[in-house]
């Protein structure tokens, strides 16, 4: 039997941005799903920063659990967390989703960029 395939689209109305996603589901997680996913976060993250090239998701994979290590640049890491980290409780929230949809769980560390 095939994975199902869900697209997920998100568009931010401030900005203009759209980006869609397209998330594999099935028992198994692939790596494709995972590089997916961390596009996801990456996405999310540069529509929120005003360094957006200094943005950078790593991925630590452990058996059930993937942790995803967002890094941001110094003066960005108030806009991913938001106000009373309302903004990062809510990237973790689409993280909750995609988790239950792809049978694989991850979470989000976010990470302040070390200055050269």
């Amino acid at each position: 039997m095939r994975p199902k395939l869900h697209v997920v689209h998100f568009r931010q109305a401030n900005h203009g941005c759209q980006f869609q996603i397209a998330l594999v589901r099935g028992k198994n997680m692939t790596q494709n799903a995972s590089v997916q996913v961390e596009e996801l976060v990456r996405e999310i993250a540069r529509a929120l920063v005003d360094e957006p090239e200094a943005v950078d998701v790593e991925s630590v994979g452990r058996d059930e659990n993937t942790v995803l290590k967002l890094h941001v640049a110094p003066q960005d890491v108030g806009k991913v967390i938001g106000k009373q980290g309302r903004t990062a409780r809510s990237i973790r929230t689409i993280l909750g989703a995609v988790s239950m949809k792809v049978h694989h769980r991850y979470t989000l560390d976010i990470l302040e960029e070390d200055e050269p």
